[in-house]
């Protein structure tokens, strides 16, 4: 069960390269959802992503490892 896997984390970060609207870390929030944990899920937001490069648009979107690595010092 998820809820024994996080047991001892106090945050769970997910990240997904699709549209964070009914994906994973949508899905982990729910079935977590009471349970005190600080949930952050990365994903696409629902917009519309501009053309460019792969590293690009993961840039663009907050999911290159930069981006995700700064976020997380910060919650941390």
């Amino acid at each position: 069960e998820i809820g024994e896997l996080t047991r001892n984390v106090p945050v769970v970060f997910t990240v997904e390269e699709a549209i964070l609207s009914g994906g994973f870390g949508e899905n982990l929030c729910e079935a977590l959802k009471g349970s005190g944990k600080n949930i952050v899920p990365f994903g696409v937001k629902d917009q519309m992503v501009r053309a460019g490069t792969y590293k690009e648009q993961l840039k663009d979107s907050g999911l290159d490892a930069e981006s995700i690595a700064c976020y997380i010092l910060k919650v941390l």
